[in-house]
């Protein structure tokens, strides 16, 4: 356990005041093990956060200073570092660099396991469910979601949030198989969930109805489709999302909709809107 509290060797702080601070924080700990003082769970719990907090302001990138530490079956070891592999992870699911990002929630799911943190451990399980959807190992996909809905089940108030985030990941996986009637009903459990907690014209709704726009379009359901995909378009609209995460989309799934009713005015006037997007969004190569 001494080796968390000895990281400091070595390299160099622009705050050395608040590297003082930290490293007597850490020297008292040592002390405090080194001589196997009666062991004080809270004591030594309210320290680590304080050092996380110092790291903070001093903004390290903490996965440098603990170079050589593995997973541990100390959670209080593991803990230290949850901040950081947390950032990580996002960070790196937002850049698209799946591999990288699985890497950390990985991580953390065996933490979070660990330590009983379940809602933190559910989150986790959704993201490597969903990791696992694009790479095409449909079977661990599921097998993650249904582990963290059953997990979500015993240990969660059936409105949680969280449900949401687990009906809208087993609604894509049901799409993927083409069973869209399926998908469509945990998509609208996931929506219910949602509407009861958050704002008419939340960004996140509006993905829901473009999914909803995609199943019934898949089904052959164009009238359908058309009224979901102009709701999602609004709340982007309104909310003034940037281009790239969503209008682009929902335009040219409307111009798919209007080619096939025959209207192709329309149709060329959604794809070009589209086209303007995914332009300015990735470049004129993806076009």
């Amino acid at each position: 356990m001494t080796c968390i509290f000895t990281f400091w060797n070595g390299l160099i702080f622009k705050n050395s005041r608040a590297v003082r601070k930290t490293k007597k924080i850490t020297n008292n700990l040592v002390i405090i093990i080194k001589n196997k003082q009666q062991f004080n769970y809270n004591l030594i719990m309210n320290n680590l956060i304080r050092i996380i907090f110092l790291i903070q302001i001093l903004n390290i990138n903490t996965l440098y200073a603990f170079p050589d530490i593995k997973m541990s079956d100390n959670p209080i070891i593991d803990t230290v570092r949850t901040p950081i592999f947390t950032n990580k992870a996002n960070d790196l699911w937002l850049k698209a660099e799946y591999d990288s990002s699985f890497y950390y929630y990985n991580k953390l799911s065996a933490i979070y396991k660990q330590t009983e943190d379940w809602q933190k451990y559910i989150r986790c399980l959704i993201y490597i469910s969903e990791y696992y959807n694009i790479k095409g190992e449909i079977d661990k996909a599921d097998e993650n979601i249904n582990n963290a809905l059953r997990i979500a089940e015993i240990n969660l108030h059936k409105g949680h949030i969280l449900f949401s985030e687990l009906y809208r990941t087993m609604s894509s996986l049901f799409f993927i198989n083409g069973n869209y009637e399926e998908s469509i009903k945990f998509i609208n459990k996931s929506l219910a969930i949602r509407n009861k907690i958050i704002k008419s014209n939340d960004t996140s709704l509006s993905y829901h109805y473009n999914i909803l726009g995609v199943n019934y379009y898949s089904l052959g359901k164009y009238n359908e489709a058309m009224d979901y995909y102009n709701k999602a378009l609004n709340i982007c609209l309104v909310k003034k999302i940037k281009p790239f995460r969503e209008i682009g989309s929902i335009y040219s799934n409307l111009g798919m909709i209007y080619r096939l009713k025959g209207d192709f005015d329309k149709a060329i006037s959604y794809y070009n809107n589209a086209k303007s997007i995914f332009s300015e969004a990735f470049g004129n190569d993806v076009i």
